[in-house]
Order: C-alpha cells, then structure tokens, then sequence
C-alpha cells in the first residue's frame, strides 16, 4: 500500500490516518505456539526477526515457523532460538509484525498489520482502526562490512559494536552509506486530546545513501 508521507524538518515523515489492522493475540505464548500464529496468520513474503536475549541481539530470517540466523559462537546457521533466554522478539515484513514479549514470567503477544496484510487468516479478522503514525529510519551501527557464509554479513565500527545481517554484499562507510531498519510509530489520543505513541512496529531493512532511502529489495536491483 503507497502512503503520501508530509515531511517533517527533522526527517520524520508524517501519515495521514489509514486503516489497520490491531490485534491482541495469546496472552500466554510459548516457544511452541507462536509458530502457529506466525504459519497460520501471518507471512508468505520475505520476513525478518530481531530477538532480544539475556546475552546478545539476534538477527535473521524467518521461513514457515524457523528462525534463521548466523551464531558467531561457532560459526554456523541456527534454525531455532532458546526461549528461557528471550526477552522480546519482533518478526516482520512490510505488511506486518509480530511483538512478542516477557511480562511476569509469561509471554505475551500482538499482531499489527495494515489493511492490504495477506496473512492466510486475514479474513477472520475485521476490527479495524483509524490511525496516523510516523516513518523513521533508524541507523544500525556498522560502517564496514564482512561477508560471512550462507547469506549473512557483519557489520561493524572501530568501537567494537556489531551486527550481522541475513543479507550480503553490504556497501556501507561510516559517512553516508549506512543500513538502517525502517520503524512505524503510531498515535494515540486520550481524552482530553493529548497525542502520544501508543505502539510502534518494524518494517523492513532499507540502506541509506546520501539522501536517498532505498528499500533492501531496491537495493539489490541497483
């Protein structure tokens, strides 16, 4: 779906309201079930993940309830994520993300999803909402990049900070080549009309080069 953004002086793109979906799903979610929810209600497009665990940030890929990833520990390809060490875990595409998150030693979890979203359950879901949010692009630490195997690369920074990614041939600098992941936050109003965020998802990847924002798929094309 193409939304006409108003740009703001700080680089923030403003959407008018639009329709979305907005669902609270399990109020228990365990490392079994939230495959179902993310096969049956969700992806049939590229989709990432990003796991927040008690030692480390993990990101990867994510294909019919796996979750795919680089463990520098030992050099290979994960497929699965321990759930006693996760603490939240966001998996995503264009049209949609799954949050998940730990509250009082249980896992809780939403579904936000647009209008378009072509999950194969879309149709049993019809509460929808008027809501506006804002775009952003938010940098990820990394200005060289090292290819490693199976289709992820790491980035790094002479700070010593790094991240891998399940793409390759990643062309960053530490000046206007950078990678980013693009974040949608949206707004709330209470009652007295007070705007604030109320929930924010994660996009896609997008790659910055100078004042061009280019999508990972763009990307690869150029």
């Amino acid at each position: 779906m193409e939304y006409t953004p108003t740009i703001k002086e700080n680089g923030l793109s403003l959407y008018e309201k639009q329709e979305i979906f907005d669902l609270i799903i399990s109020e228990n979610i365990t490392g079994e079930n939230w495959k179902n929810y993310l096969i049956n209600e969700l992806f049939n497009i590229p989709t990432y993940f990003i796991a927040y665990l008690h030692y480390a940030v993990v990101i990867g890929r994510c294909d019919t309830g796996k979750l795919h990833y680089f463990d520098p520990s030992d050099s290979n390809i994960k497929d699965s994520i321990d759930f006693k060490f996760l603490q939240k875990m966001r998996i995503f595409n264009k049209d949609a993300e799954l949050h998940i998150w730990k509250t009082q030693g249980n896992f809780k979890g939403r579904i936000r999803a647009e209008k378009n979203f072509s999950g194969a359950n879309k149709t049993k879901h019809n509460d929808l909402e008027i809501v506006e949010f804002i775009e952003a692009n938010q940098i990820l630490f990394g200005t060289t990049s090292i290819d490693l195997n199976n289709g992820f690369t790491k980035l790094t920074e002479d700070r010593g900070t790094e991240v891998i990614l399940p793409f390759t041939n990643i062309d960053i600098d530490n000046k206007d080549k950078r990678m980013a992941i693009r974040t949608r936050n949206y707004i709330g109003y209470n009652e007295i009309g007070q705007a604030g965020y109320v929930d924010c998802r994660f996009v896609e990847f997008v790659k910055r080069d100078k004042d061009h924002i280019y999508t990972w798929d763009e990307e690869k094309k150029v």
